[in-house]
């Protein structure tokens, strides 16, 4: 059984990425696992899908060595449908992790009961987690929550006491309710209320820009890791930087665009090897590699208009020495 204790033990391993739909594949895992992100999550993938052996779905749980520590996170409503597709994930991809997702506020996952719907209903939530314990063998389970469904809601802590109590080895909360979705300020005093609360290790989620947020989250809440994600896209370099100002105290330095190029190609390079495609998948980045850019619109519209790799390969080498790429 992967020892979560210890692994979270060493500073080194205290930033991880979250689990992100459409954006955390093997080949986006890759790339922040080279720039330091310790547990890597796959994307949220649906229960029933797995359990009728879905081929897309079968095809997003692959992982490489590579990648171990792995986590592959999975969602819904039922405990037997879960527990079921946990333990089909245990036999046939073995994970170091199986997270269920109860946190995800989006509609079309929240309308089935799933996700942070979950939070409305703790004996569920401890009927899901104590079923799927018990059936698998040696794989850890650990659960991901929000503060409350809303703001008269918030039941995050009795939450966390029962997923502790139905056996998970690790919770990781995003201390926004259901109703912000991402909207606000993610409330960390949450983060510390819980950890104070509970004897299994606590990750924390959101808010976190910088290495200096990393830091302050840990600091603040006494959180035993930090997961990154929405910064992170086209910003691998986040886990690097947090880990050295964690371990060093350096802050870091910009990334030029010429460093960003050659990242976005091996982005491509592996989206080419992993997922049989490139354009589709790496245009949901882009915008956020160029982010600090004076002309990251005219850019991104630009790389929109692209059909193949090498006319994207074309593009950036013209565009990396020029006046377009400035940053602001």
């Amino acid at each position: 059984m992967f020892d979560l204790n210890n692994f979270l033990s060493k500073k080194k391993n205290k930033i991880m990425l979250a689990p992100m739909a459409g954006i955390t594949n093997q080949a986006f895992r890759k790339i922040c696992k080279k720039f330091g992100s310790s547990i890597l999550f796959s994307e949220m993938v649906n229960d029933i899908a797995i359990n009728n052996q879905n081929k897309k779905t079968l095809n997003m749980l692959k992982f490489s060595k590579q990648e171990r520590p792995f986590a592959i996170q999975i969602f819904g409503n039922n405990s037997q449908t879960i527990s079921n597709a946990a333990k089909y994930i245990e036999d046939n991809f073995h994970p170091d992790l199986i997270d269920i997702n109860m946190g995800c506020p989006m509609p079309k996952i929240t309308n089935r009961g799933s996700g942070a719907s979950l939070l409305k209903n703790v004996k569920k939530i401890q009927e899901i987690v104590e079923r799927t314990v018990s059936i698998l063998r040696s794989t850890p389970v650990s659960v991901k929550i929000r503060s409350g469904w809303n703001e008269s809601t918030i039941n995050v802590v009795e939450v966390a006491k029962c997923i502790e109590k139905a056996g998970a080895k690790l919770i990781t909360i995003h201390p926004r309710t259901c109703e912000q979705k991402y909207t606000g300020i993610a409330n960390w005093e949450i983060i510390k209320e819980v950890k104070q609360n509970v004897k299994i290790p606590v990750i924390g989620n959101g808010d976190v820009c910088n290495c200096e947020d990393a830091k302050k989250m840990i600091l603040e809440t006494g959180c035993d890791a930090v997961m990154i994600g929405r910064k992170s896209i086209g910003n691998p370099w986040i886990f690097k930087e947090c880990k050295r100002y964690l371990l060093k105290n350096k802050k870091p330095k910009e990334i030029s665009f010429v460093k960003k190029v050659k990242v976005i190609k091996m982005h491509l390079k592996l989206l080419e090897k992993n997922q049989g495609t490139t354009i589709v998948d790496i245009k949901p980045h882009i915008s956020y590699y160029f982010r600090y850019l004076k002309n990251k619109n005219f850019l991104t519209n630009e790389f929109y208009k692209l059909n193949n790799y090498n006319d994207i390969v074309f593009f950036l080498n013209k565009i990396k020495k020029t006046k377009y790429t400035k940053c602001k």
